[in-house]
């Protein structure tokens, strides 16, 4: 509740009459009388109660290992649809590995060669490059897509398939093609987990270390058959 006394500052920036006839008014008008005795209560309940949600919030976000009571899952189920209280941010949930795409083409189908890409991990030699300010999008979808699976990420098919036409304006994206002269006969995905090299590593000239993952991709050709 905001009294008379919290807005003197601002009546007396007002001219002359307005600020008499302000007063005027506030001195006939009789004051109201609270809706509820105890009125603050309605402030401070839905304070300790997104106060609680938002502990709650706080410590499952750390992955803390406590047995919540049933009522608390049922507070939380209840109050997510409200979107109140959430762990709000572009990263609020941090993935332990590193999983990366590289696309791979190949003449004779035994030996492979990756396309490299200007920003994104690739070959375990190369320096992590500074991206900023820039937004490599390509490179990012690149890694939201090695999160999931082929299926819900479409565009890399098109993508391979582009690349498999040496379709100019893809090929300006990357860094390398290896297929400059001649466009590959297969083409595959295969999906690496990355680290940082150890400093034994780094003397070694490896910047990452890779273990293989799976196939993201099977190895497909062009029909270009009519």
């Amino acid at each position: 509740m905001l009294r008379d006394q919290n807005w003197a500052w601002l009546l007396n920036l007002l001219p002359s009459p307005l600020r008499r006839l302000t007063s005027r008014i506030t001195r006939t008008t009789p004051p109201r009388a609270p809706l509820f005795k105890y009125s603050r209560c309605w402030v401070w309940l839905p304070a300790l109660v997104i106060a609680g949600i938002s502990t709650v919030t706080t410590l499952s976000a750390f992955r803390a290992p406590i047995p919540w009571p049933g009522w608390v899952v049922r507070v939380m189920t209840a109050a997510q649809p409200f979107r109140s209280v959430n762990p709000y941010g572009l990263f609020a949930t941090m993935t332990k590995s590193r999983p990366e795409i590289i696309i791979e083409g190949t003449w004779d189908g035994e030996r492979w060669y990756p396309y490299e890409f200007r920003w994104k991990a690739g070959d375990v030699s190369v320096r992590p490059r500074l991206v900023a300010p820039y937004q490599p999008r390509l490179d990012w979808q690149m890694w939201f897509a090695a999160l999931g699976e082929k299926e819900g990420n479409p565009w890399i098919i098109n993508l391979m398939v582009r690349l498999m036409q040496n379709e100019p304006s893809v090929i300006d994206l990357l860094e390398y093609n290896p297929f400059e002269q001649r466009p590959p006969t297969l083409i595959r995905a295969v999906r690496f987990t990355y680290r940082f090299a150890t400093p034994a590593e780094r003397e070694q000239g490896m910047w990452w270390a890779r273990e293989f993952k799976d196939l993201y991709c099977p190895p497909f050709r062009l029909n270009l058959s009519p």
